[in-house]
């Protein structure tokens, strides 16, 4: 009978009584205690592996090559842990981008009418 298979925490028949029914099946009796035993040794051995982001088991902190930003452009970490922009940009290149995008911005709002 399906209810056989149940107990409560003494291992009397559970049947259809109320409260908590445990599997008392011995073969996931022990995937249950394998699982459980896996969770205590992954909590008591996390201090000697500390994690170091996204999962990773790597080195803490930064690292060469790590993405960073200088002034609002992207770069990465050199050698020296200094963040080197990947296209160095000059004041003039800044004015001429924003400029433009001013044009096309005006530009915008010149035509918005035309839509429907």
């Amino acid at each position: 009978m399906f209810f056989e298979i149940f107990a409560d925490v003494k291992g009397n028949n559970r049947r259809n009584k109320s409260g908590f029914a445990f599997d008392v099946d011995p073969y996931a009796r022990d995937e249950v205690d394998a699982a459980y035993a896996d969770y205590q040794k992954n909590l008591t051995d996390a201090w000697r592996n500390p994690p170091t982001g996204a999962g990773s088991r790597d080195s803490i902190g930064q690292c060469e090559g790590d993405l960073c930003t200088i002034n609002g452009a992207p770069g990465h970490l050199n050698a020296d842990l200094v963040c080197v922009p990947d296209h160095p940009a000059t004041r003039a290149d800044h004015a001429a981008i924003m400029d433009h995008e001013y044009d096309r911005y005006d530009q915008e709002l010149r035509d918005q009418w035309r839509r429907p």
